[in-house]
């Protein structure tokens, strides 16, 4: 049943008024009488069956979402999806079509249905070819969408899935550029309990409440989250598949999960309309919907509903736990700034970061108190150290103010706890500081959904010099998160670093198929085939790299290796004179694959003083193995608080 928070959205009625009879595939559809017929035998249909069959009629072959259709067909009247369903259902079962080849009625995951079989004028006697004509009301069969899918080999030997397009760690963690990327192995075992919450869909007249309604999904899965007895998956995975039309059971089995939420948003003014089901994995079958119509203003109301009711749905019981959620609802205007900022922190760019941080001031400005909004800001500014668009010494000032204003307003806030514990880890190298921060923040909010600590393990092992256990839990972080492409390209490093490169480039090769622009991947395989001593190939990848900074390095190392070294040493002097402030750990690394030990230490020094978050790595980081037994290693890891 549905849960009306408010008066209902009101909308004009847009009934199907077109009564001419018409064929769809073999059928014959009578509108006027609610009859279809094949071979001359009628099948009686339910109005509103009719109606919908009619409505996907004339919308030419294009989706036509659940909204849509209550609109239309059930116009005036309070009913949930479960009508639009069942009438689905029904035309199915007359209409003799089967759901997993459709040839009439084909589902579109997050977007609704579509008529794929052709629609002409009904005509009693034959006519000749050149009589025959089309109305406006026909379409054409679609022909097979094209999927992006991988090789059998690289799926099941290594889980490479869909990937994203953030290069670095979530947490700032990262390995040292160029080769700035992670991995996975295949998901966990399916457990009943086990779920993703899709990004619901912006359905507004407009669709530019993308931020809006990828917002309700990610609050959502915090929610979620935070029931001890469900396994959700992450942000960076869930989002992997936002607007693509695959298969609900297909995107199940990728992130591993028996259930699936999927939903619209639609806002008006101050109305807002919000629907999600609950889709059993293993048949396609829907185990929960509801809609819910309210103000705009009850947003957190229809955040709470939709993840009790599923939660109620799977079994579980909600475990109170702090969240950044909780206390004080900010109002409607901050909140939708708050949303903005982190809508534009998911963008992964520079230009985008610079907006975050706008929207998240402006939240502030509305509303002084508002922990969350701080905690953000200082995450912001955390990011854009962590990945080079900033001299990262510089970070650290603006972001400890704004998240110790965020733990002086909210003491209780895990988000601002795991903000700070990376602060530290990233900037101070205080590492004891870092885990009690990030211990605290995972007692005080096990979920913490879209702010996730789970390459803390794999960095706790580079921090120690122990590589392949850092492998490991990368392998072990992608159980909670099979799709992020930051494990997926870290885990392609590793490999490389552990002269594993045959296994590193399948990872990298499938990353690049997928996501061919992604800052840093053709970096790392022009570094796996100069190892394998393919330098016309490397070279070839260095040229496709679009990062500048990564594409330097990459070119630097290959034309060292090729012996082309005058070239060489100019990409290196470009690389040294325009990313100094930002990258000095990059080029430490060029030096210590030259086997130039002054050179390597001078900038390995400067990285230290950058307050690089990356020099956290140089234990494992296999270009510096030159640098290990000299006593500047010694000092060097000193200025990081670790010892030999």
């Amino acid at each position: 049943m549905g849960t009306e928070l408010a008066d209902p959205i009101e909308s004009p009625p847009m009934h199907p008024t077109d009564s001419a009879v018409v064929r769809i595939g073999v059928w014959r559809v009578d509108p006027a009488v609610d009859e279809i017929a094949r071979d001359g035998q009628p099948v009686k249909l339910e109005r509103r069956a009719m109606q919908t069959l009619m409505c996907l009629a004339q919308a030419k072959g294009q989706p036509v979402s659940v909204e849509e259709l209550l609109d239309r067909v059930w116009a005036g009247l309070v009913v949930t999806p479960d009508s639009v369903y069942q009438a689905v259902a029904s035309l199915r079962r007359a209409l003799d079509d089967d759901p997993r080849a459709p040839a009439y009625i084909a589902s579109v995951p997050r977007r609704g249905y579509r008529l794929v079989a052709q629609v002409t004028p009904w005509v009693d006697a034959p006519v000749s070819p050149a009589g025959k004509q089309e109305v406006a009301l026909s379409v054409a069969r679609p022909t097979l969408r094209t999927r992006r899918i991988l090789t059998a080999l690289v799926f099941c030997a290594l889980g490479i899935g869909i990937l994203g397009y953030v290069v670095l760690n979530r947490e700032g963690r990262s390995r040292s550029a160029p080769a700035e990327v992670r991995a996975k192995t295949l998901p966990a075992l399916v457990g009943d309990k086990s779920i993703a919450v899709l990004p619901f869909v912006d359905m507004s007249a407009t669709h530019d409440q993308e931020y809006f309604s990828d917002g309700l999904s990610e609050e959502i899965i915090d929610h979620l989250g935070r029931r001890r007895d469900l396994r959700v998956i992450a942000r960076t995975s869930s989002f992997q598949f936002k607007g693509k039309n695959e298969d609900v059971r297909a995107i199940g089995q990728q992130l591993g999960v028996a259930h699936l939420l999927e939903g619209s948003v639609r806002t008006s003014g101050e109305a807002l309309r919000v629907t999600a089901q609950l889709i059993r994995v293993s048949d396609g079958s829907q185990q929960w919907s509801a809609a819910y119509d309210a103000k705009t203003g009850d947003i957190f109301k229809v955040q709470e509903a939709i993840a009790t009711s599923v939660a109620a749905s799977l079994g579980s019981a909600i475990t109170p736990v702090h969240s950044e959620s909780e206390g004080a609802k900010p109002g409607l205007p901050a909140y939708d700034a708050f949303l903005r900022g982190k809508y534009f922190v998911q963008h992964a760019t520079k230009e985008d970061m610079q907006r975050a941080i706008g929207a998240f001031k402006e939240a502030i400005r509305l509303e002084p108190t508002y922990a969350a909004a701080w905690a953000r800001l200082a995450d912001a500014y955390n990011l854009q150290g962590v990945w080079g668009w900033t001299r990262p010494a510089s970070v650290y000032g603006p972001a400890r103010a704004a998240v110790d204003r965020a733990l002086a307003l909210n003491p209780n806030l895990a988000l601002a706890h795991a903000v700070l514990s990376d602060l530290e880890w990233n900037y101070q190298y205080d590492f004891a500081a870092s885990r009690r921060e990030e211990l605290l923040a995972q007692q005080l909010d096990p979920g913490l959904a879209d702010y996730s600590g789970n390459n803390s393990a794999a960095a706790e092992a580079d921090l120690n010099g122990d590589l392949q256990q850092s492998i490991v839990e990368l392998e072990k972080a992608v159980q909670d998160d099979p799709l992020d492409s930051s494990l997926q390209m870290d885990l392609a490093v590793g490999l490389l670093w552990a002269d594993r490169t045959e296994e590193s480039e399948r990872v990298i090769r499938a990353l690049i198929e997928l996501q061919p622009g992604s800052d840093g991947s053709h970096a790392v395989l022009a570094e796996i085939l100069r190892a394998e001593g393919r330098s016309d190939a490397a070279l070839a990848e260095a040229q496709r790299e679009p990062d500048e900074a990564s594409r330097l390095a990459a070119y630097a190392d290959v034309l060292w290796t090729a012996g082309r070294h005058a070239e060489s040493d100019a990409r290196l002097r470009e690389l040294q004179s325009r990313f100094a402030d930002t990258n000095a750990l990059a080029i430490t690394d060029c030096y210590g694959l030259r086997g130039d030990k002054d050179a390597a230490f001078k900038w390995l020094e400067r990285a230290i003083r950058n307050r690089e978050p990356a020099v956290t790595t140089m234990r494992v980081d296999s270009y510096l193995k030159s640098l290990h037994g000299d006593p500047r290693w010694t000092t060097a890891l000193h200025n990081i608080n670790l010892r030999e």
